[in-house]
Order: structure tokens, then sequence, then C-alpha cells
């Protein structure tokens, strides 16, 4: 018994199963419309050929320990398609490529490509299809895949104006020792955005300080201001941070007896209230 399946995993009705050789050399069935398949009252050693037209054909050996054969049969390879995640970028920012191979019974299957640019000074492109835009103008992004290519335009065009910077953090209420993350998103001229990686700076280190990647951490109780400076332009957003000011200890029994147990809880009051 076993499976007939394509490249892409979709089971394969009417492929023709025969026994090549051994004793019942000539023997055939066909899989029903679920890809399945079933022989009966076979022994011995003997080679198993799995087809169907339009399809390659594969061959296995069958022996008593192995009852069950799975077959997979590829449809040759017809076409690739690409698909950029943004087909047009500006200068110094990134998108995606995504390649797919397109086989002749027209299943489809996402794949890992080799990847290449025609133009790797306007568009370069890594090994797993990340585009990077460096100067203006247009690049022919090139996928290979087993003997295929296909290739894409990308466009890569001046970046207008920044007339914005919008920063938000995930918690702008800290106590000292706790951490949040500040994100900027630039605003440009002809109404796009993007989420860009700023210059950043705080108004008091002493209150609230922040790395170069974003992470904020509360240093000392008050107020400060996180700013982010992007192309010249700066947005900013208010951090509090709170200190533990004073403990309450509580006892549920004051007077115990030898043996006896009893608990108790402590309550942080801090600066914020």
């Amino acid at each position: 018994t076993g499976d007939v399946v394509s490249q892409v995993n979709t089971p394969l009705s009417d492929a023709t199963i025969t026994i090549l050789d051994g004793t019942l050399s000539g023997w055939t069935t066909q899989t029903t419309n679920s890809g399945r398949y079933e022989m009966r009252d076979v022994w011995g050693s003997f080679t198993v050929e799995a087809t169907k037209s339009g399809y390659e054909s594969q061959q296995q050996v069958a022996t008593r320990t192995a009852a069950v054969l799975n077959f997979t049969l590829s449809s040759p390879l017809s076409t690739l398609s690409i698909t950029f995640a943004k087909p047009t970028l500006y200068v110094g920012t990134t998108t995606t490529a995504s390649a797919e191979a397109i086989y002749e019974d027209d299943s489809r299957q996402q794949i890992t490509p080799t990847w290449g640019s025609n133009a790797p000074t306007i568009a370069s492109v890594s090994s797993d299809g990340v585009i990077t835009a460096i100067g203006i103008g247009s690049a022919e992004i090139t996928a290979s895949f087993e003997g295929k290519s296909t290739t894409a335009t990308i466009e890569v065009i001046e970046t207008p104006p920044v007339t914005s910077v919008e920063v938000s953090i995930t918690d702008d209420s800290l106590r000292v020792g706790d951490d949040a993350t500040v994100t900027a998103t630039a605003g440009y001229a002809n109404g796009d955005t993007q989420v860009v990686t700023p210059a950043w700076d705080t108004s008091d280190a002493s209150i609230a300080s922040v790395t170069s990647t974003g992470t904020v951490t509360g240093v000392g109780a008050g107020t400060a201001t996180i700013t982010g400076t992007y192309e010249n332009v700066t947005g900013s957003v208010t951090v509090n941070v709170s200190e533990l000011t004073t403990i309450d200890v509580s006892i549920e029994e004051a007077t115990l007896r030898a043996g006896e147990s009893t608990t108790v809880t402590a309550q942080g009051h801090y600066s914020d209230g």
C-alpha cells in the first residue's frame, strides 16, 4: 500500500502502479481519487514503478519489510515568478523578494532560488531575497532555480523630504530598573510613512536613559523626554519613572505558640502613588 502525490503534496489519482520484476512481473493497479493504492498477495523482493502522464516516473524496491511505498511524482518545471513586497523603493530602504516555481500541471510552490541583480549599485539583493535600494534608477532582479530563471524590475527613486517623526513607547510609566522600547515613524512630504531608526536622546539621563537601539531604562524618579531625530526632524515622547519609597510589612498573627506558623506579607509604595 502507499500514497502517490505531486511535488506540492497533492494526491494524484489514476497514477499507474506497476510491478516490473519478480513473481508478479507486469501486475498493475491505479491510485484512487485520494492518491492511495493497494497490492495484495505479493511476496519476495521486486521493483515497483509509479507513473502518470505529465509527470516523471519513480521506481522503488519493495521487500517483506517495506510493506508501505509512498511515491512523489514531479511535474516538469515550467517557469518561475517573482513578487516584491514593494515594487518601488526610496534610496536607503529595503524590501523582500519571493519566488514561486510553476509546474506544467499548474501547481505552484514557494522556493528559495539563487538571487542576482544586474545593477547592484542601484539595488542589491541578498541570498535570502532582501533588496536594498542604493542609487536612483531601475534594476533587474533575477531568480534562478533548477535550470530556470526569470527577472523582474524594481525601481529606486529619490526619497521625499521628511516632514514629521512620530515616537511611540511600549510603556510610558516605568519603575526604576524597568525597561521599555521606543520606535519612530517618519512621515514624508508625499504622504508615505516608514519606520526608521533615528538618533535617540534623553532630556535627563538621571531619570531615564535610552540606547541607540531604543531601549529606555528607568533610572530615578521623575519625568524625562525621549527624542528621536531623523533627517533633521525630531519627535518625542514623555516617560514617567517612579521609585520605591516605603515598604509596609504585615503579619496575620503576631503571637504564636511553639510549633505554630503564620504568614507575613510586604507591600511596596512608589513615588507615583
